[in-house]
């Protein structure tokens, strides 16, 4: 790159500080500058459990000291929004009136949980957890409420869950729309085994096929009303469903109607000069064979990083991102990674399960390659699988020390034999098989 190219970068999070590392490791001489509406960087996924909980400090959620920015020549621009993009220009303005040109533009401004477009949406009491800022709020409401809802049973729902457990509450009601909890991380049988640990701890109920129809009360939430005409009290309601990408500043100039910025292997946008990386973007799915928003810090860092190393002019290509989940619940954890539903020709799929330890293992194969794994109550080999399904490892490139352990040999094993007569191009989707032990 020539010297002085002006690279911006909005967003302050994991996708955007990979990028400004990756940009100035390669090009010493680029001109780096960073768009936040935070004022600091700080870990949004710590916010729950650990800083709602109390079991961290604010400080403790900073993702970079005070001297990486200057050690890094980054300029910095923080609380502030960037409002509105000039592609023909090349440059953004801020909402502090000024207007920075750019030679490379990277969006990297994340998705957070939008609010249910009901009537009562606008009452006080009523959270997503979107910011530090109003983590600090509910912090100050917790004291008062004891009838909590929270809609939405994905991975940050288990995350509050753990949260309310120790408090003073009454009453915790989970509402997930689907008919199971985690529907995009789990099947129904593993997502069994979830609901019934998390019902099995303090005032917690988890109510399937449900949505809110109207938040009610006057000036703050006092109840929900939801589809089938049951109301709930409700002091406090936390938000933790749709995810929406934070993609106004570029969302004119795209084409409508993704799940987020559509990016190509080289994480480019439509736009000339423009990258998009992180939460915000759509990017082809590894074990899909489509564009998907798999969003956690895993994609979030490598897009980061593949994006600042294309801005730099050094080109690399991202392979596709994976739907990768390590959670905990009240006394169990878990890990999900890529398809988890057997669903397509060529799939098929082995489990093994012990209901008396709790533990549950599932591989997912399709025409010969590993696509999705799940663990719950044995969460020691996440990284293992996570690193063979990116690699589209077939069972015999399994190493033999993970097949020697004994809590997934056997399911190995009997997955291997499956594969020599049902996972040949063309044939249909194996049957459910599940066995104890």
């Amino acid at each position: 790159m020539s010297p002085g190219t002006r690279h911006v970068i909005v967003g302050s999070s994991a996708a955007g500080l990979s990028a400004a590392e990756a940009v100035r490791r390669a090009d010493p001489d680029a001109d780096i500058m960073m768009v936040s509406e935070d004022t600091w960087p700080y870990s949004r996924t710590l916010l729950a459990p650990y800083y709602l909980g109390g079991y961290i400090s604010r400080s403790a959620l900073r993702t970079r000291d005070r001297d990486f920015f200057s050690e890094n020549r980054i300029h910095t621009f923080f609380g502030q929004r960037a409002e509105e993009l000039d592609p023909r220009r090349q440059e953004i303005a801020l909402s502090g009136g000024r207007r920075l040109a750019y030679d490379r533009l990277l969006v990297a401004t994340g998705a957070l949980p939008a609010l249910p477009d009901v009537p009562g949406s606008h009452l006080a009491g009523i959270h997503g957890l979107r910011s530090l800022r109003e983590a600090r709020r509910i912090r100050e409401e917790l004291g008062a409420a004891r009838r909590i809802v929270v809609l939405g049973g994905g991975l940050l729902s288990l995350e509050l869950c753990l949260v309310f457990r120790d408090m003073d509450i009454e009453q915790i009601t989970v509402l997930e729309s689907e008919s199971h909890l985690l529907p995009d991380k789990l099947d129904p049988e593993a997502a069994g085994m979830i609901e019934r640990d998390v019902e099995s701890i303090g005032p917690i109920h988890v109510m399937k096929g449900q949505r809110i129809q109207a938040a009610l009360g006057t000036e703050r939430v006092e109840s929900v009303r939801l589809t089938n005409g049951q109301t709930l009290g409700c002091d406090l309601l936390m938000v933790a469903t749709v995810v929406q990408p934070c993609d106004e500043l570029v969302r004119a100039h795209l084409e409508p109607g993704h799940a987020g910025v559509r990016v190509d292997q080289r994480m480019r946008t439509r736009l000339p000069n423009v990258f998009a990386a992180g939460d915000v973007c759509e990017s082809m799915d590894l074990t899909r064979d489509r564009t998907a928003s798999n969003r956690n810090l895993f994609n979030a860092v490598v897009q980061g990083k593949i994006a600042g190393l294309n801005m730099a002019g050094i080109k690399r290509t991202y392979e596709g991102s994976l739907n990768v989940s390590m959670f905990r619940s009240m006394t169990t954890t878990g890990f999900s990674v890529g398809r988890v539903i057997a669903d397509r020709p060529g799939d098929v799929q082995e489990i093994r399960q012990d209901r008396r330890r709790g533990v549950y293992r599932k591989l997912l194969l399709c025409r010969g390659r590993l696509v999705g794994a799940v663990g719950i109550g044995d969460d020691r080999f996440a990284g293992t699988l996570l690193s063979l399904i990116r690699k589209r490892a077939t069972i015999s490139e399994l190493p033999k020390s993970f097949i020697d352990q004994p809590r997934f040999g056997r399911l190995i094993a009997a997955t291997r034999r499956m594969q020599q007569g049902f996972a040949q191009p063309g044939t249909a989707t194996r049957p459910l098989a599940v066995h104890p032990g």
